[in-house]
Formats: C-alpha cells, sequence, structure tokens
C-alpha cells in the first residue's frame, strides 16, 4: 500500500490541538487551543452539563443539536438554549445516532448480536422540531431490524440505510416505506455503510473484508471490492468530490480506494456503471 501525502496545514493543526490543554480532575473547565505561532490560549469548547456516564454521540449539521447516550437513557440536547430532552428511557447495551440534514435524528439502539429471524428490535426516528414540545416526544417512525444497526442518512436526506448483523435496508424518509432490501450473504457484524456526496452510490461491508458498491436508488451491484491482506473494515467514508473511498482496517491500517481506476477498470470490460449511476469521472 502506497503512503497517502498529508496536508502540512493539517499536520499543523493536529499538533496544535495535542498541544492544547484540556480540563482535569473534574473542573468545569474549557478546553483550549494553543496555537503555536503565537502561544496564545484560544476557548475551544464549552461543557453544557454532567452527566455520569456518556457513549455514543452525533451533532446535526447545522450544529444546533447533540444526540448522545447517558444515564438513563438517549438524550436530545439544544446547544442554542441548553434544552434537554429523552428521547428513549432505557438504557441500550449500544446504540447508533445520525443526523439527517433535514431536521431529523434515528436513533438504533438493542443488543449487538442476536440470532432470530425475525427483527426483534427498531431504530427511531424524531423531528427535532418536535421534540421540545412535550415531555414525552412521539418518534416520527419506528423502523424494524434484527438487532442494533448501524444507520446512515444520505446528503440529500432523502433516504436512511440501515445495516444490522442480517441486512441492509433503505429507507425512504418521506413515507417511510423500504426501497430495498439486500440481504448479507455473511451474518454476524453490524452493516458499515456510507453515500457517496451526490447520492448516487453507497458502500455497504458484505463480510468483513468484503465491500459492495451499489446504486443508491435502486440497490443494484456495481462493484465489490476485496480489502488489501484481508484486513477487516470497521469504517468508510467518501472523499467530498465522491473520487476516492477511504476504509479504517483493522491492525491500524486505511487504505485509500481511487474509484475512478475502479471505474476504468469495469469500463475495459464494458462492466462501468454509467447506465445505472452517476459518480463523477473527474
Amino acid at each position: 500500500m502506497s503512503a497517502v501525502p498529508t496536508d502540512p496545514k493539517a499536520q499543523v493543526l493536529v499538533e496544535n490541538f495535542l498541544a492544547g490543554s484540556t480540563a482535569t480532575g473534574g473542573e468545569a473547565r474549557s478546553n483550549e487551543l494553543s496555537p503555536a505561532a503565537t502561544n496564545a490560549t484560544i476557548p475551544t469548547s464549552e461543557r453544557y452539563c454532567k452527566w455520569s456516564d456518556t457513549r455514543e454521540m452525533a451533532q446535526s449539521s447545522d450544529g444546533q443539536f447533540l444526540a448522545f447516550c447517558a444515564d438513563n437513557g438517549i438524550k436530545l440536547l439544544s446547544l442554542s438554549n441548553s434544552f434537554q430532552a429523552l428521547l428513549t428511557d432505557t438504557p441500550p447495551d449500544r446504540v447508533h445516532i445520525a443526523f439527517g440534514p433535514t431536521g431529523k435524528v434515528a436513533v438504533s439502539d438493542g443488543q449487538s448480536y442476536t440470532r432470530p429471524i425475525i427483527p426483534i428490535t427498531h431504530v427511531h426516528i424524531y423531528g427535532t422540531a418536535d421534540v421540545f414540545v412535550s415531555d414525552r416526544p412521539n418518534p416520527l417512525g419506528e423502523l424494524p431490524q434484527h438487532a442494533l444497526g448501524r444507520i446512515a442518512f444520505s446528503p440529500n436526506g432523502k433516504w436512511l440505510m440501515v445495516g444490522d448483523n442480517v441486512e441492509y435496508s433503505l429507507w425512504d424518509t418521506t413515507h417511510w416505506r423500504t426501497n430495498y432490501v439486500i440481504e448479507k450473504p455473511f451474518k454476524g457484524d453490524q452493516g458499515i455503510m456510507s453515500f457517496s456526496p451526490d447520492n448516487s452510490v453507497v458502500a455497504m461491508t458484505m463480510d468483513r473484508d468484503l465491500v459492495m458498491l451499489a446504486d443508491s436508488l435502486s440497490g443494484q451491484e456495481l462493484a465489490t471490492i476485496h480489502s488489501l491482506e484481508g484486513r477487516a473494515v470497521s469504517g468508510m467514508a467518501f472523499s467530498p468530490d465522491g473520487h476516492r473511498l477511504a476504509m479504517a482496517c483493522t491492525s491500524g491500517q486505511i487504505q485509500v480506494l481511487d474509484v475512478r481506476l475502479i471505474r476504468q477498470g469495469l469500463a475495459s470490460m464494458n462492466l462501468d456503471w454509467k447506465a445505472a449511476a452517476s459518480l463523477p469521472n473527474k
């Protein structure tokens, strides 16, 4: 695997962040960043509240809300006024949270692995505008899943992908109906998925070292990729231009795939997916 060049400015930001001080010993002090060039101290965060235990967290794209698992359930925090709302009151063993760009938050909770044939747990969908209206907000919808599954909204907010240990399902976020379901050939691990920035392609793990690229709207398979050296894939993300797919793998390795090269190889065999999807060619 060839080395991936890093942006020198990004490296400086990392070094500066590591040089900053953080609150210790239970003090309610802000984190601080110390720019190397000036040695000045810049406040970088504010503590809103304190809970005995906090876990999985996500922030809305507009920066107005935080959702996280803490103490007695899953909470939504408004960063503009510090209002809190309890979404669910049963602390799950594990939880995944995702915000959509159109004011929706999805919460997947439950056991991380179960064996039933029929779905036994749910993904709960809430509208951020409605959560603080009542003491007990009602979900916009509840989507079935076999076990704790990962979740991801498409960049345009029109779809929500749920990937549990059995299958992937794509849900229309307007009517909450499934567009399609893709059964995983190798079951047991939670699904890992990532949408391309233009919403046209979704990458999904089919096995620990096997990734499938599919047309987002139809679920049609476009290409299947094995990670180098059979490394297990634990996370994926497309670059902003959709040209590359980065995969976090075991043993501290990150593999970066050039999607354009994949398409060129398929095109040489008349297997390019131009008719099925529209990833950029340049």
